[in-house]
Formats: structure tokens, C-alpha cells, sequence
């Protein structure tokens, strides 16, 4: 099925926790040097997949990586005091998150008082000049990625934690501060609506 193909499945060697929790140490109690190193090996590792998850929540990639970074310069900023309850993967995700929420607030905000919003074009690209089956892939993966966009949003988050960013169910229930049931019911809400846009599509 497409939805596999296009959000799935997780990587066959999945990130050891242990190592990012020495990760973490280090960035805390490290010589500056080493620190640094550190939290640089931190976003080398979720930089790329917290910028995905919030550019699928805002639409905007520059936006995206305006979140990201600020998360990461404020645990660099505070990381002598930084402490993660958890996993460091899921502190990472929860902070973006709250970020998302509120650059979202502001952007609506924005709107409520007539200040225009930036132009985005997340839907106004070309088609790429590729083979008709690459095209046909592409325009489906752009009709999926719309419709992830207009999920509820607890639905929208569940998908794109578990299906997108290969998180646990638990891991996902600790981000969104939901049960692990309360997962379950989002996640299949979600691929219900997107197995539904695929069926219609391919119609």
C-alpha cells in the first residue's frame, strides 16, 4: 500500500537511547569543547526529523527550521541545567511540539488582526519531470500530504509521530501526554481518512 511505502516502515537498526542519554551528559558536564561535540552528534541525529515533523504541522519549511533551532539553541543556552525526564528523543519532540503550538497561536494571531501571512507555496510546485509512474507517485504523495495537513490536529500529530517519525506508541502517548489507547484511537482515525483519499484517488 502507498501509505507504507511513503511513511514506512521504521529503520531496520533503530537509535540506541543509552547513547543519546550520554549525549545529554556530556552536554551538561562537558568541558565546552566537548560539550559542544556532543550537541552537535544530537542534531545530527533528530535535526533533520524534528524539522520534518514541524514542517508538517506548519507548511512551511523556513518556519520549520526557525522552531527547531531554537529549541536547540535554548538547551544550548541552558544545558548546564538541563534535565531530561524520559527519553532525550521524546524531550526533543515535546519541545518542538510546544513551539509548533505556538508559532501556530501567532500565525493566527496574525491573522485575526490583519497582518498577512507569509506566502507560502507547500502546493504550488511543479510536478517534476520524471516518468509518468514518478509523476502519479508524486502527485499522490502531494494529495496525502494535504490531507495529513487538514487531520484533526491530535490525529495529525499521532500519524506523523508514529507513521512518519517511527515513534512508539508509547513514546507518542508520552509527547502528547495521552494514553497509549488514546494513540491507538488517533492513529486509526487517521490512516481510516488517508486510506479513504487513496482509495478515491486510485478510483
Amino acid at each position: 500500500m502507498f501509505l507504507t511505502a511513503a511513511y514506512g516502515p521504521p529503520p531496520a537498526h533503530p537509535h540506541d537511547p543509552t547513547d543519546d542519554h550520554r549525549l545529554v551528559v556530556r552536554i551538561r558536564t562537558g568541558n565546552e569543547s566537548d560539550a559542544r561535540a556532543a550537541f552537535e552528534a544530537l542534531f545530527a541525529t533528530y535535526g533533520t526529523a524534528l524539522i520534518e515533523f514541524a514542517r508538517s504541522q506548519l507548511g512551511d519549511r523556513a518556519k520549520a527550521e526557525d522552531v527547531v533551532h531554537d529549541v536547540f539553541v535554548s538547551v544550548w543556552i541552558h544545558r548546564t541545567q538541563w534535565v531530561v525526564r524520559g527519553t532525550p528523543r521524546t524531550y526533543l519532540y515535546q519541545a518542538v511540539r510546544h513551539r509548533v503550538i505556538n508559532a501556530r497561536r501567532d500565525a493566527h494571531v496574525r491573522a485575526h488582526i490583519g497582518i498577512p501571512a507569509d506566502d507560502e507555496a507547500r502546493h504550488a510546485a511543479a510536478a517534476p519531470d520524471r516518468s509518468d509512474a514518478a509523476v502519479t507517485d508524486w502527485e499522490l504523495r502531494r494529495i496525502l500530504d494535504q490531507a495529513i495537513f487538514r487531520l484533526p490536529p491530535r490525529n495529525r500529530e499521532v500519524f506523523l509521530l508514529v507513521r512518519a517519525q517511527h515513534l512508539s506508541h508509547a513514546e507518542a502517548a508520552e509527547i502528547l501526554g495521552i494514553s497509549i489507547n488514546a494513540v491507538a484511537v488517533h492513529m486509526r482515525r487517521a490512516l481510516d481518512v488517508l486510506r479513504a483519499v487513496v482509495a478515491e484517488y486510485q478510483r
